[in-house]
């Protein structure tokens, strides 16, 4: 078979393309388009393998045959290689479950249909997806799979004695408007789906015809050598713009792909004949060269990185980031060069194609398992669960019964003191109640924002929240229940605040949450003056009934459950039975500044107003903890158990004085 004369340009390209990629998953706010480095890889890849398919063809030399055993050459080795040894992490760090999805995604990586599978799961910017070791395979299997058939497209368009060039680009407009149909009600599967993702790879393939033998190159590139440095600017900006002005909360890929697929054609079409300089330095070349297995190994490092660290530790996620590129180049001249190139090609093809199944048959055997439970991780899991507190108090009959409304908590049926707000407001009920003598009752399913509605992105009807009449309702008890002479108010102020959820499985449900107001002169306000808008009228509709008033504020969070958090940091930095769990201090202080602001406007506006701030209870100087000592603190992400609730409980209680007399 024939193939194209090396040029370095094309590693340059791949160089940024791969870096953007890295510096979107490592930092994302500096540069929040990175992802559509991807793009630009479709679209090499789809030049380079069609040149090499049509010049073969029109030389009547191509052979379907040492085609793939080419793609297995140089596919595999790197491929292979990180696979392991994200199994091989996976074993010691994940729980039981996550080795599961592991096991099914290491077969569907092997198998190349990861796209597939993730279109299934979620979506490639939900929170879940962060944790996926193997998320970024889903690139390859969209390549792969445009490999299984395009030669054989290729080859028929040769055969009844097609154009390339007009054929290619006739195929890649039809997948662009499967693109453009899907991409607004059907974004995740848009975003996966190979018939949305084929025209990326064909534009490529149509600068690949449009420069081949039977196209009339010469004229083109008489026209691109006399305007070749201009093109090359115009492409490197577009290019560098569509880093920039693409982001994750844009509908991707639709008409944005645009930017970046067409940038790298135009910089492929004008390289052809006059390779550009800037591209084609020695220090982008060189990252050109690692850009696979750079490709390769920067996510699985982050995903464990992350576990280990968190997701707040930018030096530990710059050093992950040096370390894949070591483990780049040590792949590519340890692994990649001698299985790719050098004798026995037959052998090693075979070999390689029989490891990577093995793999994938591996993988499959993971997912089937139970998740091996006898691992240390595992155990630890089973004993961290069972040391966990908590009871489900929603069945409280008592409580329907003497109010009529559900779900609600009583201890008492002439209770003195209620708790307003939400599940942030219910996990104090076992606190409360064992610290006080005074009857508790809570009724909470909604932040507790008088006159103020939180809808969110998705399914609106079924949000409990979506209609909120939950205050006033709560109000109406108040009147009707005179005993109650305390109210403690709380919720989960951050995405109340910012309208973010971290929850990966509410945020996949809901999406993000807005806030509207019952008064049209409100309307344009920002989401945290709303939030105290109706925080307000929540307080001062409180005291003008003569309650005293108790604001709780929020505990430490975590990005993850609190097993996840604890065991995989365990596993990874202390051994599994480490019996302390905490974050940063000043995460959790960085979370709280928009809370910080809204608790002192509320103090200035109620001097009476009696706050209960948990920081000192969980935190030192430097460490929030969310289990000490093997007691657990949360049950989940961001809600207290029974000892967190009791520790808080007891602060409140002698902070409000609401001890009975």
């Amino acid at each position: 078979m024939q193939h194209p004369s090396y040029r370095p340009d094309i590693d340059g390209l791949r160089a940024i393309a791969v870096l953007a990629v890295v510096v979107f998953h490592a930092f994302p706010s500096l540069l929040p388009g990175g992802f559509a480095g991807v793009d630009v890889f479709f679209v090499i890849s789809g030049y380079l393998i069609s040149g090499i398919i049509v010049n073969n063809l029109q030389a009547r030399s191509f052979s379907l045959l040492a085609f793939y055993e080419r793609r297995i050459r140089r596919i595999f080795p790197a491929l292979i290689t990180v696979m392991l040894a994200s199994l091989a992490l996976g074993w010691f760090l994940l729980l039981p479950n996550e080795l599961q999805d592991l096991g099914k995604h290491t077969a569907g990586g092997a198998a190349f249909i990861a796209n597939l599978l993730y279109w299934q799961e979620s979506g490639y910017f939900d929170g879940s997806a962060e944790t996926k070791p193997l998320l970024h395979l889903w690139s390859l299997g969209i390549e792969e799979q445009f490999y299984i058939v395009w030669p054989f497209i290729l080859w028929l368009t040769w055969r009844l004695n097609w154009r390339f060039s007009y054929v290619i680009p006739a195929m890649a407009a039809v997948s662009f408007g499967i693109n453009i149909a899907m991409y607004k009600s059907y974004a995740i599967a848009d975003f996966y789906a190979p018939a949305a993702r084929f025209w990326e790879l064909a534009i490529g393939a149509s600068v690949a015809a449009f420069l081949s033998k039977t196209t009339h190159a010469n004229k083109a590139r008489e026209a691109t050598q006399t305007n070749a440095s201009i093109i090359v600017l115009v492409g490197l900006c577009a290019l560098a713009s569509g880093f920039f002005l693409i982001n994750k909360d844009r509908l991707f890929p639709g008409w944005w792909a645009l930017l970046p697929t067409l940038a790298t054609a135009l910089l492929l079409w004008v390289g052809a004949k006059q390779p550009t300089k800037l591209l084609s330095h020695p220090v982008l070349v060189w990252f050109g060269s690692i850009s696979y297995p750079l490709y390769l190994w920067h996510w699985p490092l982050l995903v464990y990185a992350q576990f280990a660290y968190g997701d707040d530790q930018p030096l530990i996620r710059f050093a992950t980031v040096l370390l894949s590129i070591a483990l780049a180049w040590l792949t590519l001249v340890a692994v990649e060069r001698p299985l790719r190139f050098g004798r026995h090609g037959g052998l090693k093809t075979i070999a390689l194609f029989a490891a990577l199944a093995a793999i994938g048959g591996l993988g499959y055997a993971l997912y089937k398992s139970d998740g091996f439970k006898n691992r240390p991780i595992a155990v630890a899991a089973q004993a961290l669960s069972a040391n966990i507190q908590w009871v489900e108090l929603w069945d409280n009959n008592r409580c329907k019964q003497r109010f009529g409304i559900n779900p609600c908590l009583i201890s008492n049926p002439e209770p003195t003191l209620m708790i307003l707000g939400d599940s942030h407001a219910n996990h104090l009920y076992p606190g409360l109640t064992a610290h006080t003598a005074a009857g508790v009752f809570a009724g909470g399913t909604c932040p507790p924002l008088l006159d103020i509605t939180l809808r969110v992105s998705k399914n609106q009807a079924e949000h409990p929240c979506a209609q909120n009449d939950f205050v006033r309702q709560n109000l109406s008890i108040l009147d009707r229940t005179p005993s109650i002479r305390t109210v403690v108010i709380s919720s989960y102020w951050r995405p109340v605040l910012d309208g973010q959820i971290l929850n990966d499985a509410e945020r996949s449900r809901w999406g993000e949450t807005t806030l509207t107001s019952t008064y049209t002169e409100e309307s344009g306000l920002s989401r945290p003056a709303l939030v105290h808008a109706g925080l307000v009228r929540t307080i001062e509709a409180l005291m003008q009934r003569g309650k005293a008033v108790v604001l709780v504020r929020d505990n430490p969070e975590l990005v993850e459950d609190i097993r996840q958090h604890c065991l995989h940091r365990a596993a990874l930095l202390d051994g599994v039975d480490n019996k302390d769990c905490f974050i940063a201090r000043e995460t959790f202080e960085k979370y709280r500044l928009p809370e910080d602001q809204l608790v002192a406007q509320l103090q200035q506006q109620f001097p009476e107003l009696a706050i209960v701030d948990p920081i000192n209870l969980f935190c030192d100087d430097t460490r929030c903890y969310v289990m000490r000592d093997g007691v657990p603190y949360l049950r989940d992400q961001h809600h207290l158990s029974i000892p967190g609730s009791l520790l808080l409980g007891k602060e409140i209680v002698r902070r409000g004085n609401l001890l009975p007399p």
